[in-house]
């Protein structure tokens, strides 16, 4: 029996396995990976993802992408496992973008208030000259999410920190504008597919 059928036998047998496989389409965190998985399988709980995740990537069908991170880790099929997935589960899964900052993704999927901001300040800055003070996020996220001020500044700060986020200049109050990186628009690409 090759590693090929050896992988897919193991993988059908568990339904949290197959559940997991079947989800993972695109690097996501354990926590997201539950998630997903929940309505493949309702019994799987996040402890059970990290034990998968772990043997997942001991046969070699998924990897970590941020391993040194403590929270936020990004999991991911190998080729392998995307072989595996598509001849055992037929669900295909397409290869990871080899330009995207796998380590900057995480740190952004892992905290709500830095995806929100990011992905708003992308939908307002589509032009690349355009730049929004962060009165101006907090206004459009608090249209659906409640937040103040002081959270979204600490994100842009946070986001300029890992240079996702540049001050553009100022508004016409004196605020400081803000717009995304050519890498934090790859991350929101990824986001959003």
């Amino acid at each position: 029996m090759n590693q090929l059928e050896n992988d897919l036998k193991w993988l059908r047998r568990g339904g949290q396995r197959s559940a997991l496989a079947q989800v993972l389409k695109k690097p996501m965190t354990a926590t997201q990976l539950c998630l997903a998985a929940r309505p493949l399988s309702p019994h799987v709980q996040l402890r059970d993802i990290w034990f998968l995740m772990k043997q997942f990537e001991e046969r070699g069908l998924a990897l970590c992408l941020s391993p040194r991170q403590k929270t936020g880790r990004l999991f991911c099929l190998t080729d392998h496992g995307r072989q595996v997935v598509a001849h055992g589960l037929g669900v295909h899964v397409k290869p990871i973008a080899r330009r995207v900052n796998w380590k900057k993704y995480s740190l952004v999927v892992r905290a709500r208030i830095r995806k929100l901001t990011l992905l708003v300040l992308a939908k307002l800055t589509e032009r690349r000259d355009a730049m929004v003070s962060a009165a101006e996020l907090r206004k459009i996220l608090r249209e659906e999410y409640p937040v103040g001020l002081n959270p979204v500044i600490r994100a842009l700060k946070e986001l300029r920190s890992h240079g996702l986020v540049v001050i553009a200049g100022t508004k016409n109050s004196g605020r400081n504008a803000y717009r995304l990186t050519l890498a934090a628009r790859r991350i929101v690409t990824q986001l959003l597919a």
